[in-house]
């Protein structure tokens, strides 16, 4: 979903003013970021507000990782720059289910959750689950399994 859409909705359900969407819009802009890490950055919604609207807006859970220690061996299953591309983190992998939590399902749509489990290397007959989780969660893990210059698919080397 476009940006502006979202944050249109955003406004339309109450949860943010029109002034806060377009100064978020002209921070994200600036900051390289997202609307929504910019919109949380400016205290203009709680994050865990935010992930419950957009987890009921998707239909999916709602996960929270702030004390997550994420596990070295699922940056082998979703590739870096697949990962970054979509804000996904591969969450857990049980019983053939990859959880996979994303900042903001809108961004994704189905052609990005297709690109993710099409680029994911899981074992054959393995399914992909989609849980959204707050904006600096999502970052905060993605860096800590992903550090910078941790790019392609050789990630670390391994």
């Amino acid at each position: 979903m476009e940006p502006r859409r979202l944050g249109q909705i955003l406004v339309a359900e109450g949860l943010i003013g029109d002034e806060e969407l377009d100064q978020a819009l002209k921070d994200s802009r600036s900051a390289g970021t997202t609307m929504l890490e910019s919109l949380v950055k400016l205290g203009h919604i709680g994050e865990e507000s935010l992930a419950a609207f957009l987890g009921h807006q998707f239909g999916l859970e709602v996960a929270s990782l702030p004390d997550f220690k994420p596990d070295p061996q699922l940056r082998q299953v979703v590739p870096a720059e697949v990962a970054r591309q979509y804000r996904a983190f591969p969450v857990s992998f049980a019983n053939g289910v990859l959880t996979v939590a994303l900042e903001d399902p809108g961004m994704v749509e189905a052609a990005g959750k297709e690109d993710i489990c099409r680029n994911s290397r899981l074992p054959a007959g393995a399914t992909v689950k989609f849980v959204v989780a707050p904006v600096t969660q999502v970052g905060a893990a993605l860096a800590a399994i992903y550090p910078a210059g941790a790019g392609g698919r050789g990630m670390g080397g391994a």
